[in-house]
């Protein structure tokens, strides 16, 4: 997924796995990284749960 202007070094790409964000690359974007973090850490956290016997 890719938001906003790479051209512009004002974007956000974020990478999935089984359609969960796995991965992002935040530039000229500071603000969004405090919930990028978090929404990756459920995404890790969610999988464990699901995972775990």
């Amino acid at each position: 997924m890719l938001d906003g202007d790479p051209a512009a070094r004002d974007f956000t790409a974020v990478w999935h796995r089984r359609d969960r964000p796995v991965a992002a690359l935040l530039v000229g974007r500071p603000r969004e990284l405090p919930g990028m973090r978090r929404l990756i850490q459920q995404t890790l956290e969610q999988h464990a749960l699901e995972t775990t016997p």
